[in-house]
């Protein structure tokens, strides 16, 4: 019985702990289990917990560490030809400025009338200009096992000191 009322009570807090869409900000990027994700390329590098907009760049609040050297290692492999990789040897703390407005390319697939799968060999070249707004709309997985909890919810890049 004892051990019953102590699985009780852990799973009570895990559920009272559990992130929601009324959960702050500041509960969401401290959350271990929780990841954050928005559709802009603008942020390339830069974490959302770490962003702010300055005119008409989104920049980092904080340094962060950004590799500045690396060098290229040939890696053998048994049963198949060499690759390279490359490793970082020297990081430099730095803050990241990235444009909000991009291009963004994509290969357009025509789908034929009738088909239901677009014929790869007919790509268009495309490219669409994105501005990331000021507003974004943010998708938070908080992973606990087997049921992970999904939900979006507005994030206000905050104005650049």
């Amino acid at each position: 019985m004892k051990k019953l009322l102590m699985f009780l009570v852990s799973f009570a807090s895990v559920k009272a702990m559990a992130l929601s869409p009324n959960s702050s900000w500041a509960q969401i990027f401290a959350s271990r289990d929780a990841f954050v994700s928005v559709a802009y390329d603008s942020l390339n590098g830069i974490a959302l917990s770490n962003a702010c907009i300055s005119g008409d760049n989104i920049e980092t609040i904080k340094d962060v560490p950004v590799c500045i050297k690396t060098v290229a290692v040939v890696v053998k492999v048994p049963d198949g030809g060499p690759y390279t990789e490359y490793h970082c040897v020297e990081y430099a703390n730095q803050k990241i400025v990235n444009a909000r407005t991009y291009q963004h390319k994509y290969c357009q697939l025509p789908t034929p009338n009738g088909e239901q799968e677009p014929d790869p060999s007919k790509c268009v070249p495309s490219v669409d200009t994105i501005t990331t707004p000021t507003t974004v709309s943010a998708q938070v997985v908080e992973n606990h096992g087997e049921a992970p909890t999904t939900f979006n919810k507005d994030f206000t890049f905050p104005t650049c000191n």
